[in-house]
């Protein structure tokens, strides 16, 4: 019994509406996330609901990736701009999350071949180049997380989630008169199948706000 009490007393701790935020106030942050860097808006509803904004300028990622000889290159940013809704546990520090995120991905592809085979094609000199981007434009977000209040404006803020983008979609073309669109096709098949089978991306934000 003793020890169902000490459990008891520390969840009632962590879901302590000490650190809980009126109807009606508003914080406003800034931090950092798998989508780049962020400026989040949050508007308190209740001590268990608010609607959070975020705008993210973009996460650079760059990979190389090597297929049939052929060296390729990825180069962008994933950003977007997102809207949650918070449902605070008891009304505690504790929030599960969920909402659309409007995407704004911008990965190149690039190869430089060099009197190499490709597609069909035998003894290829040239460039190939692309983009890729999320499958769902508009993609699904769940994340949960925990907020504490440093003061009684300032807040920390983490959250750990999935974004459900079904997948990245593989487009190029080329300028080499030898080559179809049918040769990068065949070409790119394995690369293209790779891609679209990344149909979950990590959403992890951490942000400092202040209320008002």
């Amino acid at each position: 019994m003793k020890f169902k009490f000490i459990i008891s007393a520390v969840l009632a701790g962590l879901c302590s509406i000490a650190n809980a935020q009126e109807p009606g106030d508003m914080d406003v942050g800034l931090g950092f996330s798998s989508l780049g860097p962020a400026l989040q808006g949050r508007y308190v509803f209740s001590e268990n609901i608010a609607i959070r904004g975020i705008v993210s300028t973009g996460l650079s990622r760059s990979m190389n990736q090597t297929e049939d000889g052929i060296d390729y290159n990825f180069k962008g940013n994933i950003g977007g701009v997102a809207i949650l809704g918070d449902y605070h546990i008891m009304g505690g520090n504790f929030l599960v999350s969920g909402g659309l995120l409007s995407s704004r991905v911008g990965i190149d592809l690039s190869a430089n071949l060099a009197n190499q085979d490709f597609g069909d094609q035998i003894g290829v000199t040239g460039k190939v180049s692309g983009k890729a981007e999320f499958k769902n434009k508009t993609s699904p977000l769940v994340s949960v997380g925990y907020k504490r209040n440093l003061t009684d404006s300032f807040i920390i803020r983490g959250d750990l989630g999935a974004i459900m983008t079904g997948g990245f979609v593989l487009s190029a073309s080329t300028d080499i008169a030898q080559v179809t669109q049918a040769d990068i096709d065949k070409e790119l098949a394995k690369t293209r199948d790779d891609l679209s089978k990344l149909t979950v991306y990590p959403f992890i934000s951490i942000t400092a706000s202040y209320t008002f």
